[in-house]
């Protein structure tokens, strides 16, 4: 009866750490799989960027062309600003010494006239 008995607490206790181990063995598999689905996400969440990298690269690139032309553009657009500005005072000068040219003209002739 002894025996029995101690047969009987051995199976018990060999049945309890049994549902231990398999409790314990449950929940590292729910910590792996937890780990697995985490792990998972990260995984897809930086395919993402890394899909969408080459397209802002891109965007980025094309903006900075962009602005280098548009200060190319702006450099130019002051060269012909001033280069028109230039223009304009020569062909002052030139009306003024036109102007001059006609009066004279006009004084020469007057005395022309006086003297004939």
């Amino acid at each position: 009866a002894v025996a029995k008995l101690k047969a009987a607490t051995s199976v018990k206790r060999r049945d309890t750490q049994l549902g231990v181990a398999n409790s314990l063995m449950d929940q590292a598999t729910h910590d792996r799989n937890f780990d697995v689905r985490s792990l998972s996400y990260e995984l897809q969440k930086a395919r993402g960027e890394i899909e969408t990298m080459p397209y802002k690269l891109r965007a980025e690139v094309e903006e900075d062309a962009r602005n280098q032309e548009l200060k190319l553009l702006y450099s130019q657009n002051q060269f012909m600003q001033q280069h028109i500005e230039t223009r304009q005072a020569e062909l002052s000068k030139l009306d003024y010494i036109i102007e001059m040219a006609t009066k004279l003209q006009a004084e020469q002739r007057a005395a022309a006239e006086e003297n004939a």
